[in-house]
């Protein structure tokens, strides 16, 4: 339950910026509006994200209870959920370097990001012991990582600015495609969840 809750929020809230992204990357000629394009949706995509962890950080308890039946593993709950939201913001970052044709960066930060996971969860688990937690809080560590070193240099490169009406292009793009993402989660999710409850 946990991992299906991170994705469809995960899905939800990013409202396939990265997917509208590049289709309107091209439909600026100049490089100023393209490297606009993609800080907005860089920050964008960030600050939803920061607003719905804070939220999430506040109702944790309560949300663990209605999901799982324990309010105790609300905790786990919102490392699995920001974890997959950091992941988010960091697909933009690869989706940009696959509209610039970049595809050994694309590689070197996708391969260095599923190292440091696998890396972090055998420590923390294994030597560390912390259980079930340690899975979701290495996909946590990782992601803020891969974060850190792909989007932060590419929005000092690039610059700081946002454009509404932009935004308003890519959002309107997106957002009639997430009932097709959130229902490829669902169904991807669906014999896990069929399994886990009928299992005897």
């Amino acid at each position: 339950l946990i991992s299906i809750t991170s994705e469809v929020v995960g899905a939800a809230i990013g409202l396939k910026l990265g997917t509208a992204m590049s289709r309107l990357f091209f439909h600026y000629a100049a490089e100023h509006d393209r490297e606009e394009l993609v800080s907005t949706a860089i920050l964008g995509l960030g600050s939803i994200v920061a607003a719905c962890s804070v939220v999430l950080a506040l109702v944790a308890r309560p949300l663990a209870w209605i999901l799982l039946g324990n309010s105790d593993q609300g905790g786990l709950l919102l490392l699995g959920v920001v974890g997959l939201l950091l992941n988010v913001i960091f697909t933009l970052g690869v989706q940009y370097l696959t509209v610039i044709q970049r595809s050994t960066a694309v590689l070197t930060v996708t391969t260095l990001r599923s190292v440091m996971y696998l890396g972090l969860g055998a420590l923390f688990i294994a030597w560390f012991s912390l259980g079930v937690y340690g899975a979701p809080l290495a996909i946590l560590l990782a992601n803020a990582f891969a974060v850190a070193w792909l989007i932060l240099p590419l929005m000092v490169r690039i610059g700081l600015r946002f454009s509404r009406a932009k935004f308003g292009s890519m959002v309107g793009f997106g957002v009639p495609l997430l009932p097709g993402q959130l229902a490829e989660v669902l169904l991807r999710f669906s014999d896990r969840f069929l399994l886990g409850q009928l299992a005897s």
